[in-house]
């Protein structure tokens, strides 16, 4: 039978224990316990330590404008890529181009989120591959990514099926907020549509979009003749304030 030895602190409200075991009939010292103590003010220790790294870290990268829950926009975009393509496997570097961080910073932030069990990877050869892993805090999590960075994904699923579409962008308020101005987070998403589309397959489009995003979408259809040589208040206010682009329109030529 074994005998546990339990020594115990606290730490900023936590409890932390340390178990020593033995054999029944064997004796436990002073020695024994004094170890328990002391590993348990170990732990203490690290405790605090890891504490006062995590907040020095908060502190040092601000938190995403459109979704302040998170420590950092850049662990927002990678989440987002991952576990809102839950089939898709990524690899670090994948990961670290569609964001444009380095594959070290990729690979601390994935390490980050498969700790809390939302992603999970494995070896294929020399490459880490990386995908979404169902657990009970991955679809409350996911639901909250999409509402706040899963517009150029959904408005690029929805709208890709309507013909006549020469460029797309997401624009205003959400445009601003995705590339780190701050506000209060926006309650639609305006979309620009660059061509020459039939109005009633946009609307549907644009509606698909409102229902999984739970936002208004309201889009703005203009010419790619308009989009290369506009000339009016709206032309201006577009194109010199943050855009996020979904579908490039194409530059120069003659539009048709």
């Amino acid at each position: 039978m074994w005998l546990n030895v339990i020594g115990e602190s606290m730490v900023g409200g936590l409890e932390c224990s340390v178990v020593l075991r033995g054999r029944q009939g064997d004796e436990i010292g002073d020695e024994d316990r004094d170890a328990a103590g002391d590993a348990v003010g170990a732990t203490s220790s690290s405790l605090i330590y890891r504490n006062a790294q995590s907040i020095l870290q908060v502190m040092q990268s601000p938190s995403p404008p459109l979704l302040p829950l998170l420590r950092s926009a850049l662990q927002a975009e990678i989440l987002a890529l991952i576990l809102l393509n839950p089939e898709q496997e990524w690899s670090l570097t994948d990961l670290a181009s569609r964001v444009g961080t380095a594959v070290s910073t990729a690979q601390r932030e994935v390490s980050r989120a498969e700790d809390a069990g939302v992603v999970v990877s494995r070896r294929v050869g020399n490459t880490r591959q990386v995908r979404a892993l169902p657990s009970p805090i991955t679809e409350p999590l996911t639901e909250l990514l999409l509402r706040s960075f899963g517009p150029p994904q959904v408005v690029a699923e929805e709208f890709d099926s309507v013909g006549g579409i020469e460029g797309i962008y997401v624009f205003g308020s959400w445009a601003a907020r995705y590339a780190g101005a701050p506000g209060r987070a926006p309650a639609d998403l305006d979309v620009l549509v660059i061509g020459r589309p039939d109005r009633d397959k946009v609307e549907d489009a644009a509606e698909r979009a409102r229902y999984r995003l739970g936002r208004d979408v309201n889009v703005t259809i203009r010419s790619l003749e308009w989009w290369r040589h506009g000339t009016d208040g709206f032309h201006a206010e577009v194109t010199t304030r943050p855009l996020v682009t979904i579908q490039a329109a194409p530059e120069g030529g003659d539009a048709p």
